[in-house]
């Protein structure tokens, strides 16, 4: 079905930039980017745990914190804002 397509695409599209842990793309997307600004909470805590930074930046010069809050994707921000509190501890 067409919905089944289309949704197949998104998972193709996720695992692609998920090949590339600290690459970016034509514009300066790192994956961890990518899953703030789409608000995919599970994609981001992965893509952290396996060592990605949180600090990247795109050529815009926004962080995965400006791309959460752009979106309205409060789950991302949380998880940015617990990351740097914990690195900030140890």
């Amino acid at each position: 079905t067409p919905k089944n397509r289309e949704a197949f695409k998104k998972k193709m599209l996720w695992i692609n930039r998920l090949v590339c842990l600290f690459g970016q793309d034509d514009h300066g997307f790192t994956p961890l980017l990518w899953s703030a600004r789409e608000g995919q909470g599970a994609v981001f805590d992965l893509l952290l745990s396996c060592g990605a930074r949180v600090t990247a930046l795109n050529d815009g010069g926004d962080s995965g914190l400006h791309l959460a809050a752009s979106k309205g994707n409060k789950g991302i921000i949380q998880r940015v804002e617990y990351h740097s509190v914990i690195k900030k501890i140890c």
